[in-house]
């Protein structure tokens, strides 16, 4: 998975694609304090809806295939022929999955404001671009948000979510950030204050 994350990575900076990593390997050390310890799956980009084709041939470059497309996300997928069991949740795939999500003014795709103020972040000599903390802990809650109305949720996203609300507990810039970066998103307020009830 880190390979394959370094080399979307090259390809997306090479190429000149505006975007940043969300969630997965970007949660470490702040949320999670190793990578090894989260069950990634796929890998999730927020990139500029003004460069969705520049992104496309970037990904198809690499082997992978659009098979889903919204209003605001692209889904591509490699070596995903084979059908995965239950069973097989916790070992090697063989498959691939990028999601591509991006901002739209109406049915139109745009930039996403986030990719105006990122951070970078270092993992093995590679430089990487990342949401800033404040627009990475209001992604956190909306994530959790949406896993909550569905079947789908892991108590380890609870988890790391509490991690990095107690170490930055007295970090009241961050705070005030948060509040400023959680304003365009009509639901924060309530995926941040369940997210904060239910971790503690």
């Amino acid at each position: 998975m880190m390979a394959e994350f370094v080399a979307i990575n090259r390809a997306f900076l090479r190429a000149g694609v505006a975007y940043c990593n969300v969630k997965g390997f970007t949660l470490s050390p702040g949320y999670c304090p190793d990578p090894v310890l989260r069950s990634q799956l796929d890998f999730d980009l927020i990139v500029d809806g003004e460069q969705l084709e520049l992104c496309r041939a970037t990904l198809e470059e690499r082997g992978y295939q659009r098979t889903e497309a919204s209003r605001n996300e692209w889904i591509f997928k490699a070596d995903a022929s084979q059908v995965l069991h239950i069973d097989d949740h916790f070992k090697l795939r063989p498959h691939r999955i990028v999601e591509l999500h991006f901002s739209s003014s109406g049915d139109v795709p745009s930039r996403d404001e986030r990719l105006d103020r990122l951070s970078w972040r270092t993992w093995e000599g590679e430089s990487f671009p990342v949401l800033s903390p404040e627009d990475q802990f209001v992604e956190q809650g909306l994530h959790l948000l949406s896993h909550l109305r569905s079947p789908s949720t892991r108590l380890a996203w609870l988890l790391e979510y509490k991690r990095f609300v107690s170490a930055h507990e007295d970090d009241t810039d961050l705070w005030n950030k948060v509040h400023e970066a959680a304003q365009p998103h009509r639901e924060a307020p309530v995926a941040i204050g369940l997210a904060s009830l239910l971790a503690t």
